[in-house]
């Protein structure tokens, strides 16, 4: 009979306390961009606005192009600034990429490829995701 109550007792305290760890769990507010490894970043948002800067629409590509520099490692983010503010003002926007890629690609990919940049969510906007 002893043992009856003591598991039906058990079982009654696991349900109060998963109650009110619901009741008093604080929702933590949803993190304003998104995490992915700068590959995917390129793929999904700089490819795509490439293809449509080449059939005459900018607003995406001038969007991914001034994120870019926030992607950068620290130390690498005054040169990466550079060179995109040049493309913004020249409006050859190939040149961006490429003087990056040229300089960057290697390095970063033998040492950073898997590391995750933080990707706002207002470029979804440019994109109609």
């Amino acid at each position: 009979m002893n043992a009856k109550i003591t598991i039906v007792f058990i079982f009654l305290t696991g349900i109060t306390v998963l109650n009110c760890k619901k009741a008093y769990a604080v929702d933590k507010p949803k993190p304003n961009y998104r995490e992915m490894i700068l590959e995917d970043f390129m793929e999904d948002y700089v490819k795509p606005a490439a293809k449509q800067s080449q059939r005459g629409f900018d607003d995406q590509v001038i969007g991914v192009l001034k994120l870019i520099p926030d992607l950068s490692l620290p130390e690498q983010k005054e040169e990466w600034t550079i060179i995109v503010n040049s493309a913004l003002k020249s409006g050859k926007y190939g040149h961006s990429c490429k003087g990056c890629h040229k300089k960057y690609k290697k390095p970063y990919h033998k040492t950073y490829n898997k590391r995750l940049v933080k990707i706002p969510k207002d470029i979804d906007k440019l994109f109609g995701y």
